[in-house]
């Protein structure tokens, strides 16, 4: 992707000692010429005709783009859809866990006229309903990868008016709330002023038009050789810069390597933050987004040693495939560059190096030391059917919720229960005739229940079971919470039938977990039954009896019926989930270690969970002012076992996945320090808040 210093105006001495490394060992990571695009290698491998925007008249009035919605995210996590993923994405999105969406692409002529993705809009109207009604933000991704139709635009007032006139009928007739510039490989005299003076003319004129919520955001390189792009003024042009962090090792490659080493020798994930960034960061460290790759490469090679050199290949690997090659060959951990790689022998040697859950969870962390806006991923589905990536991105980001409403059936709205009672197969014993129906009639609580109709089949001696499936049971179609918590609901059965009831759960591993039965009361009265979620679960289908990951969801209510009745119809009402009590309690008298200073008001520990553990706690605090995070983990005899160490640029809530798999059982003590500070380093002792809780792990 990278040049070998054609570039090489202004170079910084980092870059010089980079230099003098990639002579010294070889040109592993780099082509001579300017970057190439993964994004737009991987638009050409899939390529299908776009057709040109026919817009209606241009408007003299817009509507505006609505704010955010708040979403259960501590940070922006901004995911592209490439247009040949459109068929695949529905079915493994966790729209939780995106807070943006942006649809890969339009593409745009020299003129400023603009020709939509394959497919649009028919294709991808589930994805972008779904999206909206989940509050992500969708986002129309521009895409320019020729550099002289870029320099036509960029030289052509009339031509930038004209794009803005697409891009604000674009937004307008789709209702997005923004657009993406991904605007790659420019001539050189075009990256620094030129573009940075038409990115903030989009921003400007869209803004303007739309609102301050209409937000433009732009796909920046990794690397700023020969400094031609002016980092700091991109980022305070726009409103987010998307750092695409990969391509480090491709097809251009005399080496097998990594696509986004986070650490190594020469260039990197963590100097391109240090270097390149730096001005940016301190500046507008919300702005940038580090986006990291969902995808890597293979090479046949000389040889099965980290690193062998190249005899062909440097093909993309998507995630999902490169997660069963490392099934099949086992998988190696680079120390020097933090990822992981395989190598096999089939009829030659063969190497794949691709992130995992490991490496990118490593470099989710350095995203959030740095204080980061958030982070996003090329591309969505690459993983797909893969589900350990979200699991990652929920542990770094997600943010329980204190109280969810799951269904409350107000207005007239069956939902999530939209289908027939046999739409399940797991369902049998009724006819189907049954029926759900939302009614008026003496509701637990507020204006309506929803109302079960069974009809008994005559065909059929099986006892009736009823999975009445929220939604179609698709996770990504149901809220998500977290599984320390306590969901409840009202029923009315009415006299002569018997049974119980059970909840299925969905997890993050693509299992559905069961808990324990609530036998069911029949005087035609309602009742509570609730369950404390992670208390005696067991499979139900491809689960292992524990949630996997830090979000669940409700796949159905499971009935099992002992007597029934010819024809029934019993009522359920206010579908309800709580975070535990435990998950936010206070520290128990007696703590051996000492608690601190009294917990501030200011200075809080949100959430820790699941309290007891076998592997990971998810912990959650909040900050009121920029200042330094410290987090240690002590045993029973008082040895710090455990310490992560942050500092946080501004106020914020910092979720952080504490990784006890190698610790043995036992009680433990976390403490939570926290020192405010503007400064990276102090000098100067400042006053500390400390909030200590006991842990358990239990193996």
């Amino acid at each position: 992707m990278f040049a070998d210093g054609k570039n090489t105006r202004s170079l910084s001495p980092r870059r010089v000692f980079v230099l003098l490394c990639l002579f010294f060992y070889g040109l592993n990571s780099y082509a001579s010429g300017d970057p190439s695009s993964a994004h737009a290698a991987h638009d050409s491998l899939f390529s299908e005709a776009r057709s040109p925007e026919k817009f209606h008249s241009p408007k003299s009035a817009w509507t505006p783009v609505a704010p955010p919605v708040q979403r259960q995210l501590q940070k922006t996590v901004f995911g592209y859809l490439p247009y040949w993923e459109r068929s695949t994405a529905p079915d493994f999105f966790r729209y939780d866990l995106l807070s943006h969406l942006a649809v890969f692409s339009w593409g745009l002529s020299p003129a400023g006229d603009l020709s939509r993705p394959a497919g649009w809009p028919s294709d991808w109207s589930g994805i972008t309903d779904r999206a909206r009604s989940s509050g992500v933000r969708l986002i129309a991704c521009i895409t320019e990868f020729d550099a002289e139709e870029m320099h036509s635009l960029l030289s052509s007032p009339s031509a930038r008016l004209h794009f803005i006139d697409q891009l604000s009928s674009l937004i307008e007739e789709n209702a997005f709330h923004g657009v993406n510039l991904d605007f790659e490989s420019p001539r050189s005299a075009d990256r620094g002023a030129p573009m940075n003076a038409l990115v903030a003319q989009v921003r400007d004129s869209l803004k303007s038009r739309f609102g301050p919520y209409c937000e433009t955001s732009f796909a920046a390189p990794v690397i700023n050789w020969g400094d031609y792009w002016d980092l700091k003024g991109l980022a305070a042009a726009c409103d987010q810069v998307f750092i695409m962090g990969y391509a480090f090792w491709g097809s251009w490659s005399s080496t097998a390597g990594p696509n986004s080493p986070l650490t190594s020798s020469g260039i990197s994930i963590t100097s391109s933050l240090n270097d390149d960034y730096a001005e940016a960061l301190k500046a507008h460290a919300e702005r940038i987004l580090l986006g990291l790759p969902y995808y890597g490469h293979k090479w046949v090679t000389a040889d099965a040693s980290e690193g062998s050199s190249v005899i062909s290949g440097g093909s993309s690997v998507f995630y999902a495939s490169a997660a069963e090659r490392y099934s099949l060959s086992g998988s190696s951990w680079s120390s020097r560059y933090q990822v992981p790689w395989t190598a096999w022998n089939d009829g030659g040697w063969q190497q794949v190096w691709c992130d995992d859950a490991r490496s990118l969870d490593l470099k989710y962390d350095l995203a959030l030391e740095k204080g980061l806006g958030g982070v996003g991923m090329w591309a969505l589905a690459y993983d797909a059917p893969k589900r350990d990536l979200w699991i990652t991105l929920a542990e770094n980001f997600y943010l329980p919720a204190a109280e969810a409403v799951l269904a409350d059936f107000e207005d007239g709205r069956s939902d999530p229960f939209v289908n027939a009672p046999n739409y399940s197969g797991s369902s049998h014993g009724f006819s189907s005739a049954s029926s759900l129906e939302w009614t008026d009639r003496e509701p637990a609580e507020g204006s309506g229940a929803l109302a079960v109709c069974l009809i008994d089949d005559p065909n059929s001696s099986d006892p009736w079971t009823l999975r009445l499936l929220s939604h179609t049971g698709r996770p990504y179609l149901n809220t998500g919470f977290a599984p320390e918590g306590n969901i409840s609901l009202n029923l009315r059965i009415p006299p002569g039938l018997q049974g119980s009831v059970r909840l299925l759960l969905d997890d993050l591993a693509d299992g559905t977990e069961m808990t324990g039965p609530r036998h069911l009361i029949s005087d035609d009265a309602w009742h509570s039954y609730s369950w404390t979620i992670s208390d005696s679960l067991s499979s139900f289908a491809i689960g292992n009896g524990r949630p996997d990951g830090p979000v669940i969801s409700l796949d159905a209510l499971y009935f099992e019926f002992s007597q029934q009745l010819d024809t029934t119809r019993f009522y359920l009402d206010n579908i309800l989930y709580s975070l535990h009590p435990s998950a936010l309690a206070d520290d128990e008298a007696g703590n051996p270690f000492g608690s601190g200073p009294a917990e501030p008001r200011d200075f809080q520990l949100l959430s820790l969970y699941p309290n007891p553990s076998n592997s990971r706690f998810q912990i959650l605090c909040s900050i009121p002012a920029a200042g330094h995070l410290l987090l240690e983990l002590f045993d029973v005899r008082g040895r710090r076992v455990y310490e992560h160490e942050l500092f946080l640029s501004a106020p914020a809530s910092h979720q952080h996945s504490l990784d006890a798999s190698r610790l043995p059982s036992g009680i433990y003590l976390l403490r939570s320090s926290y020192t405010a500070s503007d400064l990276q380093r102090q000098s100067v002792p400042q006053s500390e808040s400390v909030i200590s809780r006991k842990i358990s792990i239990l193996k």
